[in-house]
């Protein structure tokens, strides 16, 4: 099981508090260049993370800056 396998079920919360603070946690993770981003469910894990990048509530959908993206870039 990996890393991201553990977010899976994290993905579910409707609470804003707890998505800003599981968004900031997959953030810090992916920002790894040593982590891996596979997933025994990565359909699962992209079906759970699509309605966040969606939401209407701007500081979930826009979590923080890409910081491994260019400047324009963002998650």
């Amino acid at each position: 099981m990996s890393q991201l396998d553990l977010f899976l079920p994290l993905l579910a919360t409707s609470d804003t508090k707890k998505k800003l603070s599981i968004s900031n946690d997959i953030i810090n993770y992916l920002d790894q260049p040593g982590n891996s981003i596979e997933c025994e469910d990565i359909g699962g894990f992209i079906d759970g993370i699509i309605p966040w990048m969606n939401q209407s509530n701007f500081r979930v959908s826009l979590q923080r800056r890409c910081q491994s993206h260019s400047n324009n870039c963002w998650f």
